[in-house]
């Protein structure tokens, strides 16, 4: 089910068009139209940026969202990206990476510290020279 979730935890259901972009450089994002109808006037006019758009198991946050109104009718147009994303980017690693091997737990542990999120490696994976990662870099670009 697609539902919408506001800065306070409310939920709504929702009607509209999701243009879902995937790629392997970790640009994912939702790109939605919502127009009004019996289902969408319940929040639209409340509709911002920091909600949530629950879809295929997935949460996205909503990073623009613009308002067009024709006579008294409004709708918006938002992009959502991966809330992981979005969290992620607003987060500095504080620790600099020193020039030695590092194992990739260890610096997947610096990374998601302090996140909230979590992370699960599959597979093998031997101990690389990881440095100059961190000392204020934004998570997300070391990730």
């Amino acid at each position: 089910m697609l539902k919408i979730i506001d800065v306070d935890g409310k939920e709504f259901v929702f009607q509209a068009q999701l243009q879902v972009t995937d790629s392997l450089d970790g640009n994912n994002y939702i790109e939605a139209e919502f127009l009004p109808n019996h289902v969408n006037n319940y929040f639209l006019k409340d509709l911002s940026p920091f909600w949530k758009i629950m879809f295929e198991g997935n949460s996205y946050t909503i990073v623009i969202c613009e308002t067009k109104t024709i006579g008294n009718h409004q709708s918006k147009r938002i992009k959502a990206i991966l809330s992981a994303y979005d969290r992620l980017s607003t987060l500095y690693m504080h620790r600099r990476f020193k020039k030695k091997a590092h194992t990739l737990d260890e610096f997947l542990t610096e990374v998601f510290y302090g996140t909230g999120l979590r992370y699960r490696i599959e597979g093998a994976f031997g101990s690389s020279v990881i440095f100059g990662l961190g000392g204020g870099d934004i998570k997300l670009n070391c990730f």
